[in-house]
């Protein structure tokens, strides 16, 4: 065979093989599961790393969100693998209709909505659910914090320029489509150091040359009106209802602290604890206290009664930061640090500098009895150092963010309804 007639077989075989491969990659591709476009749909992990759903499962829609009856979802689960910047979590009521049977009831279900840290994109699942389902694809990137005021209206702050910008958002329903939502609304001023929900208000603090002082407005910025005004600048502050606000004054492991209440009505203060060093404090809405302190050479917590006066030093160590009272105020759920920290940790973790692997553990106020809930690092290996605690209404489901990645996660209390 001479040199021709062998490049002529090699140049056929090739063109043959070409031809085979264009035939299977255009003609018989596998349809993939359709997915949101993004990486924020992330199965709940257990201890194999993945549920594996099989085959005896139906797929239902719940409010939006995919369901899958058969199926047990771990206890404590990851949501999402993007960082998210808030969530919130709320109880919507379904109505069912059994036309057979002429039957009608109300189903009520527990949704999360988060929104990204990166993109500004809101999603909602169900507590129950283990598909999320995107709302709003308004972008608004590298998102600072997040402060839901309810399941549509919302805080997002970030950084412009070093600008603290601060958005008063709503999710409006576009006309035409079923769960998509538009996120619209307004900024309010710039820099603004602390803002909080107050009632259906806002409360936020400015700070000017010599003294700070707190404005209150609507959710869109309108009607402000000054209402406390003081010569300190540095505070941190939290609703306790629609009348009252906690003021407690930023501390460090070398400065003390002081907490007190500001009632909006009669223009007062009133001091609940002072001289507290490296001070930390979550308030209740009946005016009890869980706050931490230093003592000696690591911190302490302690429960607060307001009305004995009396605090009650806890059987573990953690900072308010990563705890949440219940709606009923009889229970506070806590992550608690395993290990042994030191006067300086609270300062350190702030900071950034260092990080905690935590359990979730709950108070019984009555009785100051304490259990263990789980421990992520026992039951799946993984270490989370939890921040941003809530539970529902109904106190059967946790949501919270994990500060080494700001990935949102979920532990189921007890039951789902």
């Amino acid at each position: 065979m001479n040199k021709n007639i062998k490049i002529i077989i090699i140049s056929l075989i090739l063109i043959a093989l070409s031809a085979v491969a264009v035939f299977f990659f255009f003609f018989n591709k596998t349809d993939s599961p359709a997915i949101a476009d993004d990486d924020s749909v992330f199965f709940p992990i257990n201890e194999a790393g993945r549920i594996d759903l099989g085959d005896d499962f139906r797929r239902t829609q719940d409010g939006g969100a995919t369901t899958f009856d058969n199926v047990e979802l771990p206890a404590l689960r990851q949501i999402t693998r993007a960082p998210v910047a808030g969530m919130t979590i709320f109880t919507n009521e379904l109505a069912v209709e059994e036309t057979d049977l002429v039957v009608e009831e109300n189903l009520e279900i527990d949704l999360i909505r988060y929104i990204e840290k990166a993109t500004g994109h809101i999603y909602e699942i169900g507590a129950n659910s283990v598909v999320p389902t995107r709302i709003s694809n308004t972008t608004i990137p590298k998102i600072h914090e997040a402060i839901w005021l309810n399941e549509n209206n919302l805080i997002i702050r970030y950084l412009d320029e070093q600008i603290i910008k601060t958005f008063s958002a709503e999710l409006v329903a576009i006309a035409d489509a079923s769960t998509e939502k538009e996120l619209q609304g307004v900024f309010l001023r710039d820099n603004l150091k602390e803002i909080i929900k107050f009632g259906k208000k806002l409360f936020y603090l400015m700070e000017m040359e010599n003294f700070s002082t707190g404005i209150l407005s609507d959710w869109d910025g309108e009607n402000q009106t000054e209402i406390f005004s003081s010569p300190l600048k540095e505070w941190l502050l939290s609703e306790i209802d629609d009348k009252q606000i906690a003021f407690s004054s930023k501390t460090s492991e070398l400065s003390s602290g002081f907490l007190f209440i500001f009632n909006s009505q009669t223009d007062k203060f009133e001091e609940l604890l002072t001289e507290k060093l490296n001070l930390s404090a979550l308030v209740a809405s009946n005016s009890n206290v869980l706050y931490s302190e230093n003592s000696g050479i690591k911190p302490v917590l302690f429960l607060y009664d307001k009305q004995s006066g009396i605090s009650a030093e806890l059987g573990f160590v953690s900072f308010p930061e990563k705890c949440v009272w219940s709606e009923d105020n009889l229970s506070i759920y806590c992550a608690v640090p395993r290990g042994i920290l030191s006067k300086s940790s609270l300062d350190e973790w702030r900071k950034g500098k260092i990080s905690f692997t935590d359990d979730i553990w709950k108070i019984d106020v009555a009785t100051l009895a304490t259990t263990l809930l789980i421990s992520p690092t026992e039951e799946l290996g993984v270490a989370l150092d939890i921040i941003k605690p809530m539970v529902n209404s109904a106190e059967n489901y946790l949501v919270f963010i994990n500060k080494k990645d700001y990935s949102l996660w979920g532990l189921r209390l007890s039951p789902l309804r």
